[in-house]
This record gives C-alpha cells, structure tokens and sequence, in this order.
C-alpha cells in the first residue's frame, strides 16, 4: 500500500453530503417501497379491468433495500476517499515526503558548491548561498537571506516542518489501526455469520454486539483497562413515551459508553444492516479515541479536534463537517472498506 496521508480536499466530503443527507437514506427504503406498493396497485388495478395485464413491475421491495444499501456504499466511499490513499495528496508532506524532508535538513547550503572560476588547474568554488547573495541588491533582504541561509546550516527544522513530518508520521499509523480493524471485523463476521444475522435473535445478535466491541476496543487503545468501554442501546421513545428516533448512535467520555439504536439489535434491515452496524460502532468508537489519545498527537490535529463541538440539532451542516465527524466518518469507512 502506498504511503497515506488525509486529503485536505473537502470535495468528496460535499458528495457526501449531499447523497448522506439530500436524499435523506433513513427514509429511502420507505419511499420507494411505498412507490412500488402503488404501481403494482395500480397494475392490478389494470388487470381487472381487462386492461394492459401483461404489464409487470418487477422491482420489489428486496430490490429498494439493495438500491438503499448501494447508496450507503456511497455514502462510506465519499467518506473515505477524503483520506486519500494515493502518494498523490494535496498536502505539503505524506510519510515518504517527510522522511526525504527529514534528510534534506542536513544537507546544508554551504554543501552545495559551484565553479566560480578556473585557471589551469586551479579553480575558485563558491558556496549556495554566496551564488545567491550575490544576486540580491537591496541590502535589508541580503542580510535577511543569509542570516536565514546560516540557520539552516544548524541542521534544525522550523517548527512548522517539524510538526508537517510529525503529523505525516502519526497518520500513518491511523492507518495502521485502520487496516488492523478492516481485518478484525472481516474475520468476526464471517460469510457464515453474515448469512444467519438476519435470523438471529436479539439476544444472539448482542452478543456478537458486544464482542465486537471488545474488537475495537483493543485496536483503539491495545486493551487499556483504564478506557473500557459499554454498549448500552439508545431509547426509542421520549420521556412521555412518545416514539422519537434517536439517530444511529452516540459516544460519551463521563461515564464511557457508546450507545447504538436497538434496531441493530432487534430490526437489523434497511439502514439498520450489519455492514452499518459496522460502521456506526465504529465511527462511535473513533470519538472516544480522539478524545482519549493524546499520546504524541501533533499539536495541529489536537487543536482541530478540541474545537467545541456543534451538535447537529444546532446547526447540521457545520455538525456534519466539522474536524471530530469528519474524521470518525472517514475513519470509520476505511476501517471497513470491503463495503465499498
């Protein structure tokens, strides 16, 4: 695999966006069921008329959750390529990059020589810097060009380059624990236990609900008992017992937990299918672990990710791009990326 590092292109975060969002996939599969329930209606109602009974309408409602699900696969492709796996990124630094940065800092100015002149066998060399210096007139900027020019003959790196070679390195091993996930979960959930989820009970399915936890909770933090986290299910009704749908689900640091809709647990069709089970334990997961790894974490992502954060029911555009969600969706999607 080719080194990676996040793209700072926000593009394919929009196309997620639009397709997650616009076309509101929650209510989808309802819609085009409900389409196909009145053509075929409809054609019945032709048939007893003696009208156009060879006519058919063969989609079925099995036919709408696969176009549902494709549409999901979207969504997590869009969410993923915005952390590009190409060398091929528009960012100053990949992994690769920073370690050819790493070893251009010893390589000084004052290495670097030329032939100023030749007289037999004799010739006269001058440095980089001497060769550019000369070509500065005004004097304010040749002072400031060489007392720049000798700073990088110290070897060091400025702090900016210093912290571009730290974040290029750190993610790389995001993407590290993202592969150690994607081949976890695809050795958990087996064609076999794929094939009978649908069948399970409940209680079967949270079983496998709550292994798979200790799955990601072991990737994310290599089995800290300091950070164990519980899956509890989030309530499908208010305080007065009206049905509310509570979302897919949640992460809280105070107490730890993440919480998932029952319907994975229950009624896992529709938008509540393993592979979005998946992705939603997850993407959960990936917020307790940015709020809780703070081990040589490049001050540049600590900042993004310590920024309040907007709760969707307060503004969701900027809920859905900021930093924190951006990151978990993508995270989550190449965590999984057999899905896509």
């Amino acid at each position: 695999m080719a080194k990676i590092i996040r793209s700072k292109d926000s593009g394919w975060l929009d196309a997620s966006d639009i397709f997650y969002n616009d076309m509101q996939p929650t209510n989808l599969a309802e819609k085009l069921a409900d389409a196909v329930e009145n053509i075929n209606k409809a054609i019945d109602c032709l048939d007893n008329a003696d009208g156009l009974n060879s006519f058919t309408f063969s989609l079925t409602k099995d036919d709408t959750e696969e176009l549902v699900a494709n549409l999901r696969r979207f969504v997590y492709f869009c969410n993923g390529i915005h952390y590009e796996i190409s060398e091929l990124v528009d960012t100053p630094f990949s992994t690769k990059m920073g370690n050819l940065a790493n070893e251009a800092i010893a390589l000084n100015p004052s290495d670097y020589r030329y032939v100023k002149s030749q007289f037999l066998c004799f010739k006269d060399y001058m440095t980089l810097e001497d060769l550019i210096e000369s070509t500065i007139e005004d004097d304010a900027l040749r002072q400031s060009f060489r007392e720049k020019a000798m700073s990088l003959d110290e070897d060091t790196a400025s702090f900016e380059l210093q912290q571009s070679i730290l974040e290029a390195n750190w993610w790389q091993n995001e993407f590290v624990i993202a592969e150690e996930i994607d081949k976890a979960t695809d050795e958990f959930f087996t064609p076999e236990v794929r094939e009978k989820w649908d069948s399970m009970t409940p209680d079967e399915r949270d079983v496998y609900i709550q292994e798979y936890k200790e799955i990601l909770d072991r990737a994310y933090f290599e089995g800290d008992q300091k950070v164990t986290t519980e899956v509890e299910y989030l309530s499908v009704v208010d305080e007065y017992g009206n049905p509310v749908n509570p979302g897919f689900g949640l992460a809280s640091n105070s107490p730890n937990y993440i919480a998932i809709n029952p319907n994975f647990r229950d009624d896992p069709t529709g938008m509540y299918s393993l592979d979005k089970l998946i992705d939603t334990m997850t993407h959960e997961m990936r917020h307790r672990y940015q709020r809780l790894n703070t081990s040589e974490m490049p001050n540049s992502i600590r900042e993004e990710w310590d920024q309040p954060y907007v709760s969707s029911s307060v503004n969701y555009d900027q809920y859905y791009r900021q930093p924190v969600e951006e990151d978990a969706k993508a995270f989550a999607a190449l965590a999984h990326d057999d899905v896509v």
